[in-house]
């Protein structure tokens, strides 16, 4: 009996070395990913806060968008078409920036009828918070943001090979 309780205590020191050993590996990949994406993130903002072409897209989707509410138009749906087309085409601002913030951002936005469009003050609001961005769960594969992120620091477009 006594030898069976010291087989048992071994066992069970045994799988609680594996367990921390798997919580420690993977608590360092999460950490690394992260400062990996934190480190990423601040050269894609410096990037889109000085691209115009980006800049010129979230004005034309936000005026988009007023247009579609102004006419309460859900049969032409100007917004969705022109947002569809530069993700097809890879632009940064429309494949980094998560669609859903984004409507959410336009909708607080078109609440202020004097203003008609976005200004540059209001689209730095946008791309410096990191929650705005579209997460790997929304691209839809581990380290997706990663790549977007990389491809467009290198590149400026954001085209998967799948394309």
């Amino acid at each position: 009996m006594k030898i069976f309780a010291n087989y048992f205590i071994f066992l069970s020191c045994l799988l609680l070395s594996f367990n921390c050993s798997y919580l420690t590996k993977n608590r360092n990949k999460t950490v690394r990913n992260s400062s990996e994406i934190d480190s990423l993130f601040n050269l894609v903002y410096v990037k889109l806060s000085s691209d115009t072409l980006s800049f010129n897209t979230c004005r034309t989707l936000f005026t988009k968008y007023s247009v579609d509410i102004d006419l309460n138009d859900t049969f032409f749906n100007n917004y969705n078409e022109f947002y569809i087309s530069y993700y097809n085409r890879g632009n940064s601002f429309v494949r980094l920036i998560n669609n859903v913030k984004l409507i959410q951002l336009f909708k607080s936005r078109n609440l202020d009828i004097n203003n008609s469009n976005i200004s540059w003050k209001e689209y730095n609001r946008i791309i410096i918070d990191l929650n705005n961005y579209n997460t790997d769960k929304d691209i839809g594969g581990e380290n997706s943001q990663i790549f977007n992120f990389k491809e467009y620091i290198d590149k400026g477009l954001i085209i998967p090979e799948s394309h």
